[in-house]
């Protein structure tokens, strides 16, 4: 499950996320909830987003995307070396 207080689809995966949610393909599931208020009343406040079409079920993210129906954007790239710190060459700046 993803939410946002907007109505844009816009959401975050971890990289957990992503790796099992492209094994599994179609029996994986993403339920984006749009128009979230932390400030309703709690009958309002599940009410209002059903109301207004929510959630939207989303399933095989990795057809979507390669469809463009959904498009993802990395935003981090985590690092690591790939092999013992003693065989990376490593230049020093010094200014």
């Amino acid at each position: 499950m993803k939410g946002s207080q907007g109505r844009d689809i816009r959401f975050l995966r971890s990289s957990n996320e992503w790796q099992v949610g492209h094994s599994l393909g179609d029996t994986y599931e993403v339920d984006f909830w749009g128009d979230i208020s932390v400030t309703r009343p709690r009958p309002e406040g599940y009410r209002d987003p059903r109301d207004a079409g929510y959630p939207l079920v989303f399933r095989n993210l990795r057809h979507s995307i390669a469809s463009g129906s959904l498009v993802a954007t990395p935003s981090h790239y985590p690092v690591t070396a790939a092999r013992r710190p003693t065989d990376i060459q490593v230049s020093q700046n010094v200014s």
